[in-house]
């Protein structure tokens, strides 16, 4: 049986009965999303004159914003460990 939250659906309680290999889609995904967000942003100021590089910034934010998240979500359920050393 799922785990559910305060009388609400399954379908919104994703993150609690999120599974391994579903967080690993997720953050494949994720991590697919942000590299092409960050080349879509990176390639619109080439083309339109009256734009700045700024743009660019925008874009690195809202990638970085969507990894922390990724991140969060797998440290929260341990399925990655909050240690950033190599153990060598």
């Amino acid at each position: 049986m799922s785990k559910q939250l305060f009388n609400s659906s399954e379908k919104s309680n994703f993150i609690l009965n999120m599974t391994k290999e579903k967080y690993s889609q997720l953050a494949s995904y994720g991590l697919s999303l942000t590299c092409f967000t960050t080349a879509v942003f990176a390639i619109i100021p080439e083309f339109i004159d009256t734009l700045s590089y700024s743009i660019v910034s925008g874009g690195l934010a809202i990638s970085g914003v969507v990894c922390m998240i990724l991140a969060l979500i797998g440290i929260i359920k341990k399925y990655i460990d909050g240690n950033c050393h190599t153990g060598a």
